[in-house]
């Protein structure tokens, strides 16, 4: 027996408005005003940042419309596919993206003939064209330790940047002491301005003559 909800009609009869059409109507609102979530790596986030947007992805083989994979649930993700959060304003996006909900839980129930599938789960989205940085109104980074370097270049954007739900600013992280003039081999950029500590570390790893640098 399907489940309902009971209103009052304008003459005082009532309404039977069953259970799911009101949960889905909640849960459309609340799409509405959610801001969605996209889970990455260290080195998808630096990617993302030195590209200007979130690109799509996937197999081209399996689906050729690769797509940005987004969700409404805070909390998914993590651990799947990575500790670093771009928080994307739902809003803003909609008004020039189009966002197509995947529910594969409540859709494998409906395919399984469930007749009570769930209405709430993962709550996947898919954008199939590039989310620039403009979109992203957060980055939330869970890593195991705080990366100056992936910091700063998010706040050097102008995005907000949280380590473990505390804001950081400029001023929070190491000062940058000495800019490479050369990185040889190293893993450093031209141009890059990097602390004592991790000169001092690069120096132990790659040895003295393996790279250049100059005081800020």
């Amino acid at each position: 027996m399907s489940q309902s909800l009971a209103n009052v009609g304008e003459n005082g009869g009532k309404i039977e408005i069953p259970i799911n059409s009101f949960m889905r109507f909640f849960e459309l609102f609340e799409n509405n005003r959610a801001p969605l979530y996209h889970n990455t790596n260290i080195e998808n986030a630096n990617t993302i940042l030195n590209a200007g947007e979130i690109k799509p992805a996937g197999d081209e083989m399996i689906d050729p419309e690769v797509s940005i994979s987004l969700t409404r649930d805070r909390r998914y993700g993590e651990e799947l596919y990575g500790p670093i959060k771009f928080e994307i304003d739902g809003n803003k996006l909609r008004n020039t993206h189009k966002i197509s909900p995947v529910d594969f839980d409540r859709q494998n129930a409906i395919d399984n003939d469930n007749e009570n599938p769930p209405i709430r789960n993962e709550r996947e989205e898919r954008v199939y064209k590039p989310i620039p940085l403009k979109y992203v109104s957060a980055v939330r980074d869970k890593s195991e330790k705080l990366n100056p370097k992936f910091a700063a270049k998010v706040i050097e954007r102008g995005i907000p940047y949280f380590y473990k739900n505390k804001p950081i600013a400029k001023d929070d992280l190491p000062k940058a002491d000495y800019v490479i003039t050369d990185p040889g081999l190293t893993f450093f950029e031209v141009g890059e301005k990097i602390s004592s500590a991790e000169l001092k570390q690069a120096l132990e790893m790659f040895g003295k003559d393996s790279f250049s640098y100059k005081p800020q």
